[in-house]
């Protein structure tokens, strides 16, 4: 039977969820040969200020990709193939008109990783671009989380850590953010083929400083919040909208008070593609 999931889950609002005794098994176990398709939409603001007198700039940036997600099995464990396929980008500056950049070299970006039933993944080499880093985190909603051992209930939490990649956008180098993760079970929906489980997540960012070239010291915090859908159809997240928001404060050697600060807002949202008729 041909599996199905929309955008809005318009099929889910039309089942009653199931009781808080239901208990579902979140298991990625895709077989083998299975073809999964995402959209995904990325929208990230960096406000920087640099002091008084100064005027804050201001960047956007707004992603729409496509990604083909194949799984492929090797002995007794899953390996995943998973491929950029399309990628538009817009920026501007300070609320001025969009412009379009070039993306040619980052279209066909994939990487490969090895996954076992807890989704714990494990990368092939090591990812050379943001572009990679963000190819893993649509894999797993957000990047480093892992199912947990029992069934969950309507009401269950479980915590993990995972990281997120703050890349080049507060300054040089890539840096990133370690978050203590709390998931809770919101929903469960069961259905005969296919029964999802919505998932709400939040978190706080260990608190992390980095020295710059110039002598000046930029200390990180930041928060994560979100939702996943998991689908037993799919055996995998076929929903996900997230949004990491990370303040830094400039600061010189020594200095008790910030001669700057950046703050950085980040949305992810991506959506599994029916298959085709």
């Amino acid at each position: 039977m041909r599996r199905l999931f929309t955008l809005v889950g318009v099929s889910a609002l039309l089942v009653a969820p199931a009781s808080a005794q239901h208990a579902v098994a979140l298991r990625f176990e895709p077989p083998n040969g299975l073809v999964i398709r995402r959209v995904f939409q990325e929208h990230v603001r960096i406000t920087v200020d640099e002091g008084p007198g100064s005027t804050p700039r201001v960047r956007e940036t707004a992603q729409l990709g496509g990604v083909t997600q194949s799984a492929l099995e090797v002995g007794d464990k899953t390996v995943l193939h998973v491929q950029l396929d399309s990628l538009r980008v817009r920026e501007r500056e300070a609320g001025g008109d969009w412009r379009e950049r070039a993306v040619t070299m980052v279209e066909g970006a994939w990487v490969q990783l090895d996954a076992d039933d807890r989704m714990q993944l494990a990368l092939r080499g090591r990812p050379d671009s943001l572009a990679e880093h963000l190819l893993v985190q649509l894999v797993a909603g957000v990047r480093g989380t892992v199912l947990p051992e029992r069934p969950v209930r309507r009401g269950m939490q479980w915590r993990g850590r995972v990281e997120f990649p703050v890349g080049t956008e507060l300054g040089d180098g890539e840096t990133a953010l370690t978050v203590r993760m709390t998931y809770r079970v919101d929903s469960i929906v069961a259905r005969a083929h296919d029964t999802l489980v919505y998932l709400g997540l939040g978190g706080d960012a260990v608190p992390h400083g980095e020295r710059r070239p110039d002598g000046t010291v930029l200390d990180y915090r930041g928060t994560v919040t979100g939702a996943l859908v998991w689908s037993t159809g799919w055996s995998g997240i076929v929903s996900a909208a997230t949004r990491f928001s990370v303040q830094g404060e400039i600061r010189s050697r020594g200095a008790p008070e910030a001669v700057g600060r950046v703050h950085v807002d980040r949305t992810l949202r991506q959506v599994v593609l029916p298959e085709s008729p």
